[in-house]
């Protein structure tokens, strides 16, 4: 299994109105599985210069912003999430090497709102200590013209046909490095581009995606998959990620408490740790059911897509005072019985994490009973 994060960076900041929470590095490790390292660095001014002057020098600690808005790729209620750096020098996301083997292959969606020309949204950042290279993309006049470039200069470009990329939609990059150094570049479905750079996967000591900022680039819907594995060992198939949380179905709540607000559900998504929910029993658990497609807001149904990647479970405001606490994740498909149940690592103090349920090709979660309103998820602390 060599997926590594399916994600649309959903977080539970609202359902009902347009809304943004800032993930403050490196306190807010919560977009999946640690494979993005809280480490947010940047380039001097990443998107409006061709050539950076200061990237890959080791990570930095800038901002990410999380926007639900209607903006947004994959939307529910004509709402949903992306992220953006939180300031206009273009703020890439850092990946933690030591968790990827044998390449990284990446899968996600741009957009920007001022495609304008000379701006030149970076979309692979890799160093290897000695030699920088990036992937990047150049609006021109009238043309859009692909770059893999190393320490400032261009080694393969390939100019797009038609205009130049529109403002305001949506486009897809497919970006790789594969375990003996091939880099592979595409965007909005072009021929890829390719550079072998010789440098063993292992000797990356910085891998990151997509410069973003307010201006010039978003982003959402990403895939990232390495290259270990039978299976899942390329470039992952673009996904649509939503907010599947509905405050209107926790079904039972025991040995939970709110503590500096009003109730659990509330605490759970107004962003604020000093309102929090505290499990103070051995066992606390409570339990969601969660709503069908036709009942989220979403015109799609089952066969609009072909199956579950993953479900991304995220422990916000949560905090245990029982020592040796486990928080534990279930979906059951109330139909077949069928479960997965998954681990999420929490301090004893409040804190936020994450973890994902990827499918693993034996069908545990169906699309046809989510489709109905048959998925159930379960969140327990469970003192061993």
């Amino acid at each position: 299994m060599a997926k590594k994060l399916r994600t649309g960076f959903e977080l539970p900041i609202s359902n009902t109105a347009t809304n943004s929470y800032r993930l403050v590095h490196p306190s807010d490790n919560i977009l999946g599985s640690n494979i993005i390292n809280g480490s947010f660095a940047r380039g001097q001014n990443m998107n409006g210069t061709r050539y950076p002057s200061n990237f890959g020098n080791g990570a930095g600690s800038e901002n990410i912003d999380v926007y639900f808005n209607s903006s947004a790729r994959s939307k529910r209620n004509n709402l949903g999430c992306y992220i953006s750096g939180s300031q206009g020098n273009g703020i890439y996301l850092s990946l933690d090497e030591t968790q990827l083997s044998n390449g990284v292959y990446t899968n996600f969606h741009i957009l920007s709102s001022n495609f304008a020309t000379n701006i030149f949204p970076k979309h692979l950042h890799l160093y290897d200590g000695t030699d920088r290279y990036f992937c990047y993309l150049e609006n021109s006049t009238g043309l859009t013209i692909l770059h893999i470039n190393k320490n400032n200069v261009d080694l393969v470009s390939l100019t797009l046909g038609g205009s130049k990329l529109a403002n305001n939609t949506w486009y897809n990059v497919l970006a790789s490095v594969d375990n003996s150094g091939l880099i592979s570049y595409s965007v909005n479905g072009s021929t890829p581009i390719t550079y072998n750079t010789g440098v063993t996967f292992s000797n990356w000591t910085l891998i990151g995606l997509a410069s973003t900022d307010p201006n010039y680039q978003k982003l959402d819907d990403l895939a990232i998959n390495d290259g270990s594995g039978s299976s899942d060992n390329g470039i992952p198939s673009s996904i649509r990620a939503y907010n599947f949380f509905d405050q209107a179905t926790l079904d039972t709540q025991t040995g939970f408490s709110s503590v500096g607000g009003s109730t659990i559900l509330a605490n759970l998504t107004d962003g604020d740790d000093a309102t929090r929910v505290t499990a103070t029993n051995d066992l606390s658990e409570m339990n969601f059911s969660l709503p069908s497609l036709s009942a989220s807001g979403m015109s799609e149904t089952a066969s609009n897509f072909s199956k579950i990647e993953a479900i991304n479970i995220y422990a916000r405001q949560i905090e245990a005072t029982k020592a040796n606490s486990v928080l534990k994740a279930k979906i059951i498909d109330s139909v077949t019985n069928a479960n997965r149940e998954e681990n999420i690592s929490l301090p004893l103090t409040v804190a936020n994490q994450s973890t994902t349920m990827f499918d693993d090709g034996s069908n545990d979660f169906s699309l046809s009973n989510l489709d109905s309103g048959n998925l159930d998820l379960k969140i327990t602390f469970d003192k061993p």
